[in-house]
């Protein structure tokens, strides 16, 4: 008995020592995130939840409990067998999410965590982007290989400065006229044949318009940060709107019909240009660009 009531006065002092707002660990904490399922790791200052393939909708559902009590911040999902977005709706201050290639078909619930900044939407089967219309903090969006045609939902995401739509129906840009802060933007694949909304993105640094129907670069003029720039496939003919794009590095002119690259002759910081299936024939004009790489 003696034993007995020591081991219980001495357990009962330990807990008591035990400093505010620290509790003793439980089996069942511990073991709370099936690790087959689901880690845990800090990515550039985010606690961020990674879930294998062999998550569904049942095991993201009894997870989230847990990784809103951890203060969890991002949600990988990528190429998992999850239908259901739902239950991530408790997680309302998650700031990344990507569910790249999983069974999703509906974003609906996305428009209940308005703090979102980074969403992956990669080779999902939707068109409808209403549910993001208010999604203002977003700042970074893939919305490749999905079947988005109708881009008036993302009008009034200021502060977006990320955009993949590459491989999508979207043909009309004017919901993204205001859209200022975009500094990457990849329309490659698209069925885009006018760029001239894009005229006031000063801030652009790299713009895919690679097997788009466009012929006309005049708008990006005024482009003056504009780093890269790839019209692989285009009816782009005349480059000399580009030729006060000093701060251009790459230029990919691959299968287009440029027959002259004179205009690009004071472009002193190009360091690659693409000229595979084009039309020209003469480089000399660029012979004063010393650290220029030619592919031909």
């Amino acid at each position: 008995m003696r034993r007995r009531s020591t081991g219980f006065w001495v357990l009962r002092v330990w807990i008591l020592l035990l400093p505010m707002g620290v509790s003793m660990a439980t089996p069942s904490t511990a073991s709370a995130l099936d690790t087959q399922i689901v880690t845990l790791a800090t990515e550039d200052g985010l606690l961020v939840a990674r879930f294998t393939d062999r998550v569904d909708d049942a095991a993201l559902q009894a997870a989230v409990p847990e990784l809103v009590a951890r203060g969890v911040r991002a949600i990988i999902l990528r190429g998992t067998p999850v239908h259901d977005m739902s239950p991530l709706v408790s997680l309302i201050h998650l700031k990344s999410l990507d569910i790249c290639g999983t069974l999703v078909k509906t974003v609906e619930p996305l428009a209940r965590i308005a703090g979102l900044k980074s969403i992956n939407l990669q080779f999902l089967p939707i068109g409808d982007l209403t549910p993001l219309s208010g999604l203002t903090d977003l700042e970074w969006l893939h919305l490749g290989g999905t079947e988005v045609k109708d881009l008036t939902p993302l009008a009034k995401l200021t502060k977006l400065q990320t955009l993949v739509l590459a491989v999508t129906k979207v043909a009309d840009l004017s919901p993204l006229a205001n859209l200022r802060a975009m500094t990457t933007l990849d329309l490659g694949s698209t069925w885009v044949g006018s760029v001239k909304h894009l005229a006031g993105m000063t801030a652009l640094r790299v713009l895919s318009l690679n097997g788009t129907l466009v012929d006309d670069v005049r708008p990006l003029r005024d482009m003056a940060d504009l780093r890269e720039l790839n019209l692989v496939g285009t009816q782009v003919r005349d480059i000399s709107p580009l030729a006060r794009l000093y701060k251009l590095e790459t230029l990919d002119l691959e299968g287009t019909p440029v027959d002259t690259v004179a205009p690009l002759a004071g472009l002193n910081g190009l360091r690659f240009l693409n000229l595979g299936g084009s039309r020209v024939t003469d480089v000399t004009p660029l012979n004063g660009l010393r650290q220029l790489t030619i592919r031909r």
